[in-house]
């Protein structure tokens, strides 16, 4: 007689599409390892292979978040594909703030980086990643504007609420090539300058960039509102086929 797994009390995923799959081997290597030295499940998102959202398909982590909460796991820790999580890294739940429920830590700006999102189950949890989704597509402040994506919406989402908790720079370094981190973050600049094929790096970059700007031009070359009726259902398929491909979420 078969028994069904039981399920761990945490979650750890990443979304590598559009050739991060492979750029980043390196990084989800380490999310995988580190979610098993700390008995958490561990899942990465790399199918379908490619997506014509580009890199606006960050959209789907906060759809799997969400996903991940309601399937009743205690603690959800999202980490992005270019992130390194270090041998030594201890379990980050020993760091959380027993009073809050969303940890982010700050990038070079001095503002959130959803390059690695903690979050304890809860009706707090929930409803800041519903407001986030809420919030796709609306004007932001322009002290919250980063260029594109989701980490905007991040940003204003966590301005004022109560239970969000500043996670140490240990935890998503994306700007201090010296300091000894948990977690080290090649999204861009001084970082990805750190890895000796770090020009490859950049050019790949800069072609998915260059690729979503020009999406998003020739979805907008119609008119805003079938531009985001495209971009919704863009993510809504891809988000469908996540359900079909990864039922650890569902």
């Amino acid at each position: 007689m078969q028994h069904a797994t039981e399920q761990k009390n945490m979650m750890v995923f990443s979304i590598a599409l559009n050739g991060y799959q492979w750029l980043y081997r390196h990084c989800i290597n380490s999310h995988r390892e580190y979610a098993d030295r700390i008995n958490a499940e561990y899942v990465c998102v790399s199918r379908p292979r490619f997506t014509s959202m580009g890199i606006e398909c960050c959209w789907l982590k906060l759809l799997l978040l969400r996903e991940a909460l309601n399937k009743g796991y205690q603690w959800v820790l999202f980490i992005d594909a270019d992130a390194y999580v270090q041998q030594e890294a201890p379990d980050i739940r020993l760091h959380a703030d027993e009073a809050k429920s969303i940890y982010m830590a700050n990038g070079k700006t001095g503002r959130f980086n959803s390059g690695v999102i903690l979050l304890r189950n809860g009706k707090p949890a929930k409803q800041f990643i519903d407001e986030v989704i809420a919030s796709k597509g609306q004007p932001l402040a322009k002290a919250h504007q980063v260029g594109w994506g989701e980490n905007g919406y991040i940003i204003q989402a966590a301005a004022a609420n109560p239970h969000v908790a500043r996670l140490p720079l240990q935890w998503n370094n994306t700007w201090q090539p010296d300091l000894a981190d948990h977690i080290r973050h090649f999204n861009h600049g001084v970082m990805r300058n750190q890895n000796p094929h770090y020009q490859f790096y950049n050019l790949i970059h800069r072609y998915l960039a260059k690729f979503t700007r020009a999406m998003n031009t020739l979805r907008s070359s119609v008119d805003n509102l079938s531009s985001h009726n495209d971009v919704e259902s863009t993510l809504l398929k891809l988000f469908t086929r996540t359900q079909k491909v990864y039922p650890q979420f569902f």
